[in-house]
């Protein structure tokens, strides 16, 4: 979910509270994957459209595990990128963001590849530093957030992931680990619910990750493809 308007305006905003949850998938369908191969054999599945790098959406409830996921499959790999959707709807809107990501960030990607660099308008207005980089010989976007598989970015996306997590144990992390100034969290669950019910993003998903838990090697997901 995007920061509060209390939380601190940098990247560290990003929601980490994701796979904490020591809990076992519910069925055999999902198989303990290195995060490497997972993220290896989605791009393997993706279509390529040279000199773009495959875009990847992370989608899932908020507080599913969708940042800490895209952590864990960029590993510090140069050639990975991390776009976070929160950056992108900072002070903007929680989902009236589509626009804004797709001509700063996946249009320029698709017509000439990386490197990209962003700052979208609201960064400037209210004097936060810095911007949305794709950098230099990056081979694969991962895009992260509430929505980043929504329907109207289907032409800008190779393959999108779904992060899933009971509703219930998303509510309670999000309630847990998130203050409420004047009823922010509560607007957001609404509107979240709305996007989900009305989007329904599992359905275009190649891929699934379990996000109440983690198997124990660190570098490790509990993964399926559907």
């Amino acid at each position: 979910m995007p920061p509060s308007p209390v939380d601190d305006e940098s990247h560290g905003a990003h929601g980490s509270g994701g796979l904490t949850v020591t809990a076992p998938p519910p069925d055999e369908h999902w198989q303990v994957r290195a995060a490497a191969d997972f993220l290896r054999e989605v791009v393997d599945r993706a279509p390529r459209r040279d000199p773009a790098p495959v875009v990847v959406a992370i989608d899932g409830r908020s507080r599913s595990g969708k940042t800490s996921l895209a952590t864990i499959l960029a590993d510090d790999d140069p050639s990975v990128a991390i776009v976070h959707t929160d950056d992108i709807a900072w002070h903007h809107s929680f989902f009236d963001w589509t626009l804004l990501l797709v001509e700063g960030i996946l249009a320029p990607l698709n017509r000439h590849g990386a490197p990209v660099s962003y700052v979208p308008p609201v960064w400037m207005q209210r004097g936060r530093a810095g911007s949305i980089d794709v950098p230099a010989r990056t081979h694969t976007v991962l895009v992260e957030g509430v929505g980043a598989g929504r329907c109207e970015l289907v032409p800008w996306l190779h393959a999108s992931i779904w992060v899933d997590t009971d509703e219930d144990l998303a509510m309670r992390r999000t309630v847990e680990l998130d203050r409420d100034p004047q009823g922010f969290v509560a607007d957001w669950m609404r509107a979240e619910r709305d996007h989900l019910d009305r989007d329904q993003p599992w359905q275009r998903a190649i891929a699934f990750v379990w996000g109440a838990g983690r198997p124990s090697p660190p570098a490790a997901v509990y993964a399926r493809f559907g």
